[in-house]
């Protein structure tokens, strides 16, 4: 079987190897928000969210997606030429077979809507290869494409359908418009209709039908006779009289002249309301084409049929691939130059010391939607090992706890996106999952309760997770007394750190933090480490560190939040 062009998956990695992101994960991690300042249009949000909630844990996915990007990152008018590439074959898009048999049945209209398709993938084709050959491509991706398309375009089998094509389609173009004749019977009521001719000009204002609708509204000019210039003849949609009067019927209504058949002779088929009547009579108007053009309709079927193995969707399959890579570097571009910070990850072979080490990474929201001044965003350094594979998260309430766990998640999907970061550097080992846990919606724990709906979540998502999975708790089992909160906490966390995933737990249950030596003391494979938000003189620093947790800032910070300190209370 051949291999399908793609600029998104390498040779020999099969896209069935990929594992789905759940859409709460997508949406705990901020990326729907993300994607809706990226992506103006709900289907370009669709192909973004498609390509980056299905994760590999292949270095060589994510390695080459990397290189990709980089291309095309680095050239924006290659950018601009391939989008105006794709609007200019966008009809191709939804033309998703590999193979398209000309049948015997098949009539003018299938013929031409074929012909049509196939002389776009021809254009398709020659644009493309003009596109990658202009600029001096890195990536193994485009590299491979551009070798592909250039194999096509000089392939002896495209020289000959272009031939082939090209006549047939200049002259099946000519067909601009149809004149229909109606007979009407003794209550102006449609009778019979059929085909006048075939023209090779569209009607419009000025032209012989406008003029005739605007006279036939007058009662001193009805033409004598049924002779149209002296020279057009009249084609029956069928041999029978009177065929079908039921159908003609809803034509004419179609039409708006059903009740008043001498009006809107003109108005045409923008003012069709019954689709399932518009199919029957281009059927009956087909047929009738047919026997009017059999030259050109056998001419059309020898000529499809000879191609009719030419694949198409190998060409269209690279449409929303390339607008996924276009639409991220149309906005990091413009984020960059405003002086964000942004670096190419690098992906890992695994390893059993270091699984990730990040530079002054941030969350992504800091700068797509909250519009931090760069200037203002604060970095982080962090790393997944085996002695640091699960970091118990704690500091004062809204330190940035939230905004940490929900960055390391993003800078995952970014990477193994093949996007840039939101940092200064970035080596990872994909991760075949990321699942999350933040606190559920009210209307999610009616059936449970709170807790039972955070235990019974819980377990499922662990049973999901591998030691290649990344899971990101927030605030899992506060729901209930700190002491029952702690209890479960404290299991679950053993049993992460048992299956080596590698997590960041955020939590206001600074004794579980603190008892990371007695969790340490397990024969588990890694390791877990308290993390925390530092404070600086009682201000947010937004910036973490490896180090015992500080206790009861949580609950002094809540305190001071609404109030109830001793002082606070005292003073009024």
């Amino acid at each position: 079987m051949e291999q399908r062009l793609s600029i998104l998956y390498p040779m020999g990695v099969e896209e069935t190897s990929f594992r789905g992101m759940s859409p709460i994960s997508w949406h705990d991690l901020g990326m729907d928000a993300v994607c809706e300042e990226i992506a103006s249009k709900e289907e370009e949000r669709a192909v973004l969210r498609r390509v980056m909630t299905n994760l590999s844990p292949d270095p060589r996915v994510s390695l080459f997606r990397a290189a990709v990007f980089e291309d095309i990152l680095r050239y924006p008018s290659f950018r601009t030429k391939i989008l105006e590439l794709l609007k200019q074959v966008n009809n191709l898009q939804d033309y998703m077979s590999t193979k398209r048999n000309i049948d015997k049945s098949d009539g003018i209209w299938t013929l031409t809507r074929r012909l049509k398709e196939v002389n776009d993938y021809i254009l398709c084709v020659e644009a493309l290869e003009q596109c990658l050959s202009e600029v001096e491509l890195h990536s193994e991706g485009l590299l491979n494409l551009q070798n592909a398309v250039h194999r096509i375009q000089t392939d002896c089998a495209f020289a000959e359908l272009k031939k082939d094509i090209a006549g047939l389609y200049l002259e099946t173009k000519k067909v601009k418009s149809v004149t229909l004749g109606v007979n009407l019977n003794d209550n102006y009521e449609a009778e019979s209709m059929g085909i006048v001719s075939l023209n090779d000009k569209p009607f419009t204002k000025a032209n012989v039908l406008s003029s005739f609708a605007q006279k036939m509204g007058k009662q001193d000019v009805i033409q004598q006779g049924s002779d149209w210039n002296g020279n057009l003849s009249y084609h029956m949609a069928s041999d029978e009289p009177n065929p079908n009067a039921g159908m003609i019927q809803k034509t004419m209504l179609l039409f708006g002249a059903a009740a008043n058949p001498l009006v809107g002779l003109g108005i045409g088929l923008a003012h069709i309301r019954n689709k399932s009547t518009e199919e029957n009579v281009l059927e009956h108007l087909e047929s009738v084409a047919n026997r009017m053009l059999t030259t050109t309709v056998r001419e059309l079927k020898t000529v499809l049929a000879k191609h009719a193995t030419v694949s198409i969707y190998h060409i269209t399959g690279l449409i929303p691939e390339f607008l996924y890579y276009i639409l991220w570097a149309n906005y990091l571009e413009k984020r960059m130059g405003e002086g964000y910070a942004f670096c190419r990850a690098e992906a890992m072979e695994p390893s059993a010391t270091q699984s990730m080490m990040a530079e002054n990474l941030y969350n992504l929201k800091l700068a797509v939607v909250a519009k931090t001044p760069p200037e203002h965003i604060v970095g982080n350094d962090l790393s997944f090992d085996q002695e640091h594979n699960a970091y118990l998260l704690t500091g004062a309430n809204r330190g940035g706890k939230t905004t940490i766990t929900q960055a390391v998640g993003q800078m995952f999907v970014l990477a193994q996106g093949g996007i840039y970061v939101p940092g200064t550097a970035f080596r990872f080992q994909p991760v075949d999952g990321i699942y999350t846990h933040f606190p559920a919606d009210e209307d999610k724990t009616l059936d449970f309760g709170r807790l039972g709906e955070e235990c019974s979540r819980f377990r499922e998502l662990f049973g999901s997770c591998t030691k290649e999975s990344l899971l990101l708790l927030n605030e899992t089992f506060s729901t209930t007394s700190f002491e029952e909160g702690y209890f479960i906490a404290f299991d679950a966390v053993r049993a992460i750190l048992q299956k080596g995933i590698r997590t960041i737990y955020n939590t206001h249950m600074h004794k579980l933090a603190r008892e990371i030596n007695q969790l340490n003391k397990t024969d588990s494979p890694s390791k877990a480490a308290s993390l925390i938000v530092r404070a600086d003189g009682g201000n947010r620093s937004y910036k973490v560190e490896v180090a015992p947790a500080e206790g009861v800032s949580y609950a002094v910070d809540i305190a001071r939040k609404y109030g109830v300190t001793f002082e606070q209370l005292m003073n009024g």
